[in-house]
Formats: C-alpha cells, sequence, structure tokens
C-alpha cells in the first residue's frame, strides 16, 4: 500500500531486552533497501556500563488517553501501567497534541498519494 510508512517497533518487558532488539534489528540488511548504513551501536553493552537501572522520563498524548473512542479496558489498562511507571519512580506525563483528529486522515491522503 505505502512501503515507506512500513515501520517495525520494538514491545520489549525491559529496556535491556529492547537495547538487544535493536542490535539485531539496526543497521545494513540485504533485503531492505531503505535501511540505515550506519554502524550499530552496542546498546545493551552501554546499559551495562551504567551499572544500575536508570530513570526514563516517558509522556503519553493526552487527548489519546482521553479520547472518548479509548476502549475503556485499553483506558484502565494503560493508566495502570502509567502508575506503575510513576511508582517506579520515573517521569511520566502528558503532553497535548491537538492535531490527533488529523493523524488518521493525513496518513490516507499521504499514503494514496504516494
Amino acid at each position: 500500500y505505502a512501503s515507506s510508512f512500513d515501520q517495525i517497533g520494538i514491545f520489549a518487558h525491559t529496556i535491556e531486552d529492547a537495547a538487544l532488539v535493536l542490535e539485531v534489528i539496526a543497521g545494513a540488511d540485504a533485503f531492505d533497501s531503505t535501511v540505515s548504513e550506519q554502524p550499530v551501536p552496542a546498546y545493551s553493552r552501554e546499559i551495562e556500563a551504567a551499572g544500575q537501572r536508570c530513570l526514563y522520563k516517558f509522556a503519553y498524548f493526552r487527548e489519546s488517553l482521553e479520547h472518548p473512542g479509548l476502549d475503556p479496558e485499553i483506558k484502565a489498562a494503560t493508566e495502570a501501567y502509567i502508575n506503575r511507571l510513576a511508582e517506579a519512580g520515573h517521569s511520566v506525563e502528558p503532553v497535548d497534541f491537538e492535531l490527533l483528529e488529523y493523524v488518521v486522515p493525513t496518513y490516507y491522503v499521504l499514503t494514496t498519494a504516494e
């Protein structure tokens, strides 16, 4: 449909797991002409070198969590996870993204134009 819009994402239980996966999927790929040829840093070693678990800053789109179309079960699970992150000492803040309603229409305009 619009191959340049295809993106891979990592789902992981820990930052360390995400770092290991990123080391595997990043960089050159003989079967994908759209990837970077830049060397891939050893993300997992950088985390190990820190010597302790770092605290992170997270943000989420306030409008997406308050959207009336959001399934209540998904909202509750997301809020629970946000609370767990905050309780673990991470910074978790909502950010405003007033253009959220235009994301899907913009996607369809761009992908059909491509």
